[in-house]
């Protein structure tokens, strides 16, 4: 008679050439002898049934109402942003459907090793819990900034938690309409861009790039709104550079702009105003609009103004 065999483990070995992931070591795993890198159980993988009801609810219709919007090319610096034509559900919609078919607290999104940060992303990956064992994998990913202010580390990792629950929403069905370019096609049509909802993350990334110090021009969007400490700091070495000082320069931007603070200029004005400070020579006295009511009456002889007089620039 045979002796019984024990079962053998069946793992997928996860290659990592950019070192993006940490050891994976989730409870039903092993680890391989022979290479000794990071494995993940495909034991669940594959034997998840769900009922009727369950598909209908994770296949639901997508709305148009619900859909939202982004642009396919990135907003080049100092450009006009490009029409949002890309649909997209927001993770929201993948919540809500696992919600329907698996039921409130009946399912979950475990963390599978470390987040790692490479070239200003978080990585991180996400499983899917349903029944208690891993159903489905997806890394998400989420731009991160140190010195963005309205961003901390924390929420970069949550954003990796809701891009791969979109992933894995994919993968059982949610929202596969958008991928369809027939379908695309017939909701472009039916929703105007006038009318498309821009999605919050977007707008993130749109509020993020405006916080960011551009390369070569200052004109990042949000043009409405106050520019940002860095920008401050390159129009201060622009006046080093150019030789120019404290005074004059502050003279010429309240004459001409209505500023009294250096860190009141708007984005709108700001490239031209670095410009006029970088060019040789005496300040423009025409062909400039200002951004208020002048400080002064045009006429009036502007007092000397000394440097205690001047709450900004380099000192």
């Amino acid at each position: 008679m045979r002796a019984a065999t024990k079962p053998q483990s069946l793992a997928l070995v996860l290659r990592d050439p950019q070192q993006l992931m940490a050891a994976v070591q989730p409870q039903n795993s092993t680890q391989l002898a022979i290479t000794g890198e990071p494995t993940i159980a495909v034991s669940a993988l594959g034997t998840l049934r769900l009922a009727a009801k369950q598909k209908t609810a994770l296949r639901a219709k997508v709305d148009d109402a619900e859909v939202e919007w982004k642009p396919s090319r990135r907003r080049e610096e100092g450009a006009p942003p490009s029409p949002p034509d890309i649909p997209y559900l927001p993770h929201a919609s993948y919540r809500d459907r696992f919600d329907a078919a698996f039921g409130v607290g009946q399912w979950a999104t475990a963390p599978q090793g470390v987040p790692r940060e490479k070239d200003g992303v978080v990585y991180a990956l996400w499983g899917l819990v349903i029944g208690g064992a891993v159903r489905y994998y997806a890394w998400g990913e989420q731009a991160y900034h140190p010195n963005n202010r309205q961003m901390t580390y924390g929420d970069a990792i949550e954003g990796t938690r809701s891009n791969a629950i979109a992933r894995i929403g994919k993968e059982l069905g949610i929202g596969r309409d958008l991928s369809r370019r027939r379908y695309v096609a017939g909701l472009k049509r039916r929703v105007p861009v006038a009318e498309r909802l821009i999605g919050e993350d977007v707008l993130r990334e749109e509020r993020q790039a405006a916080d960011r110090p551009p390369a070569a021009s200052a004109r990042t969007g949000w043009e409405h709104e106050k520019i940002s400490d860095k920008q401050y700091g390159r129009l201060a070495g622009i006046m080093r550079k150019a030789g120019r000082t404290k005074i004059e320069v502050r003279k010429f931007i309240l004459a001409t702009y209505g500023y009294q603070d250096g860190h009141a200029i708007l984005r709108k004005d700001y490239e031209a105003i670095c410009t006029a400070v970088e060019k040789p020579g005496p300040f423009p006295t025409s062909g400039t609009k200002a951004a208020g009511p002048p400080a002064r009456e045009p006429d009036e002889i502007l007092p000397p103004v000394s440097a205690a007089d001047v709450p900004w620039g380099s000192k």
